[in-house]
């Protein structure tokens, strides 16, 4: 109602940006891009773009439109390179190029993400690297990315080393993938996808090298987990 009945007020920008992210609270991605739009269109100067614009391509995200959550990411990323969600957008940007099939854009700027970054985005960019060559059967190349990471966390760890086992295995490279998985018994974790998955590998390589005791001890810190 405040832009409706006093477009020129101060707080009109406030308010049609909060409507926008009402309506985000409330899982209505349509009304976001309606409200996001009419944003854009009353208010083509204000500093508050690059928050309403990541907003929208969210949106378009939530809806699987990636096509138009590209474009709105990669407007934030050309025309706002310098805003606080620049380098959030850009990241987005890499993943809608993956969900659209284009996996090379996709690798490039996660690639420079993770290398320019730091911290757990970093890491998290090259784990989705690294992922993107696996699915495209390039496990040298996604090895190469994942050893060059520095977790964070045992989370990131529990991830990056069931990767590099599943890597390595599809390279007939057993011991080096033994060898990865086996980093995962240390990691104090609960109920983790990536430690539970890689440990039940560990056990049954050891039953196929007929390793039995140490099969069983790999299922008993399986159950533990």
């Amino acid at each position: 109602k405040v832009v409706i009945d006093f477009p020129e007020s101060e707080i009109a920008p406030d308010a049609q940006a909060n409507i926008v992210e009402c309506y985000k609270k409330k899982e209505d991605y349509r009304s976001v891009i309606t409200e996001a739009e009419k944003f854009l269109s009353y208010f083509c100067d204000n500093q508050m773009i690059p928050q309403v614009k990541f907003s929208m391509g969210m949106a378009y995200f939530k809806m699987h439109s990636y096509k138009e959550a590209a474009e709105t990411f990669k407007s934030i990323k050309d025309d706002y390179g310098e805003s606080d969600f620049a380098s959030s957008a850009r990241y987005n940007l890499a993943l809608c190029y993956k969900k659209m099939g284009k996996s090379e854009k996709a690798a490039m700027i996660l690639q420079q993400f993770g290398e320019e970054g730091s911290g757990e985005k970093s890491v998290m960019a090259k784990i989705q690297a690294g992922i993107v060559f696996m699915e495209k059967s390039d496990f040298v190349k996604a090895l190469t990315i994942f050893e060059t990471i520095t977790p964070t966390s045992a989370k990131e760890s529990a991830q990056l080393y069931e990767l590099m086992g599943e890597c390595y295995q599809s390279l007939g490279k057993e011991a080096d993938a033994i060898q990865s998985y086996l980093r995962l018994k240390a990691l104090s974790l609960v109920d983790n996808p990536y430690q539970v998955k890689g440990l039940a590998k560990l056990a049954v390589f050891y039953e196929k090298q007929k390793r039995y005791s140490d099969a069983i001890d790999a299922y008993k810190r399986l159950i533990q987990v």
